[in-house]
């Protein structure tokens, strides 16, 4: 039900869902103010309508959020955008063994941090410069919609999903007093096996790091910091590998940490097995296409064209898997790269190996400037129009997107 004075459109992302329920920015899936539409959300593995379903591409977080034409910047800034977190039987089952973190009693023990940034006016009022078209940055950190927010633990281990929900702005994230993190799930997925990050993510608008953090030895206030500086819409400047670049940190939440440790706490380590992966083979791979996202007349573009919503610029056959070259176009911008519908597979990072918990699948893949993703995708069950943008929403409503019709 749409009560606001602007058109809306509810995309979930990462969802193996319908076109028709998907959210496209096309006219014919806009809700007008006063009117409704109902979305068809079956939450059932990718591949369940051709009668081969795989149940290593269930999700564990999604999110949804507004995704209307040239609105979905001041849309979603507004609030309308919240986490969408899912389990099945494997996931249940990891839970109830002990093996990842749930719940004990009233104790929440999983539990969402969803990081933005604002700029509030005087009254406090949230301000938006619809104007700012290379990317809205706010001066004030929010987590779960909360400014300077604290979160009282036990000494154990904790399960965080923590989701960049900004417009514009990219974070490092990093405890204060140097707790390591363990992630077991990129983006939507759960990687086949928990992977040591060290003290510090570094995550683009829309990704998502699934982490376990023990706080077994913490001190008695730890914080949850953002050690990247980052001025503009273009993104982050220097070496993001210096060191230098954690000095100082931006508190986000304050974590205390109370009592002493607690027993049968979650086994999960490094190496612990948890939802296995179908790898994409390149036998498989029936074509192969190139995006490069470049700007333009002051506006962005993939391969030198605005978006249509008439248009579709890739035509994949249904029941076959693709080949996908993500280029950034340069000159210093930063575009997170989100495609609709199915998990990617990344095979190369500027020519590399990318890192293992970028190994498996993802819906969004970073590329600073410069950078070369080369990915592959299956396309099953869903016939009909998606689209793949940059997730710097101003960009993307500044026409850095492009759709592609999965065909029979």
């Amino acid at each position: 039900m749409n009560h606001l004075d602007v058109e809306t459109s509810v995309h979930q992302h990462g969802g193996h869902n319908p076109s028709n329920s998907d959210g496209l920015p096309i006219p014919d899936q806009l809700i007008f103010p006063g009117s409704f539409k109902d979305y068809c959300y079956p939450n059932e593995p990718a591949g369940a309508q051709d009668g081969d379903p795989d149940p290593n591409d269930n999700p564990s977080t999604l999110w949804y959020h507004d995704h209307a034409t040239d609105l979905t910047g001041p849309s979603v800034y507004h609030g309308l955008a919240a986490l969408y977190p899912t389990t099945d039987d494997l996931e249940d089952g990891l839970i109830a063994r002990g093996v990842l973190p749930s719940r004990d009693g009233d104790v929440l023990l999983d539990v969402p941090l969803v990081v933005q940034d604002r700029r509030f006016n005087a009254d406090g009022s949230l301000f938006y410069d619809p104007f700012e078209h290379d990317g809205f940055l706010g001066d004030v950190f929010v987590v779960n919609g909360k400014a300077q927010p604290f979160f009282r633990v036990q000494r154990r281990k904790y399960r965080f999903r923590l989701l960049n929900g900004s417009n514009a702005r990219m974070y490092m994230f990093r405890f204060s007093n140097g707790l390591p993190f363990l992630q077991v799930a990129a983006d939507s997925w759960l990687l086949p096996f928990a992977a040591a990050r060290g003290d510090r993510i570094l995550l683009g608008m829309a990704e998502r790091a699934d982490v376990v953090v023990d706080f077994r030895n913490a001190p008695s206030e730890v914080f949850l910091e953002n050690i990247l500086v980052q001025d503009s819409g273009r993104g982050p400047g220097g070496d993001l590998n210096n060191p230098d670049v954690r000095i100082p940190g931006t508190p986000l939440v304050k974590f205390i940490v109370e009592g002493s440790p607690v027993a049968n706490d979650a086994t999960v380590q490094a190496g612990t097995l948890l939802r296995p992966n179908t790898p994409i083979r390149a036998n498989e791979i029936v074509a192969s296409r190139s995006f490069e996202f470049n700007r333009s007349q002051g506006a962005w573009q993939v391969n030198g064209r605005f978006y249509d919503p008439e248009r579709a610029d890739a035509t994949p056959r249904r029941g076959t898997a693709e080949r996908w070259t993500l280029k950034n176009g340069g000159g210093g911008w930063w575009h997170p790269i989100h495609i609709h519908l199915e998990a990617h597979q990344v095979q190369r990072f500027n020519g590399r190996p990318p890192p293992v918990y970028n190994s498996f699948k993802k819906d969004t893949t970073l590329l600073g400037p410069g950078d070369e993703a080369e990915v592959f995708i299956r396309f099953r069950d869903r016939p009909g129009p998606f689209v793949t943008h940059c997730h710097n929403l101003e960009h993307e409503d500044d026409r850095m997107m492009f759709r592609w019709d999965v065909v029979a």
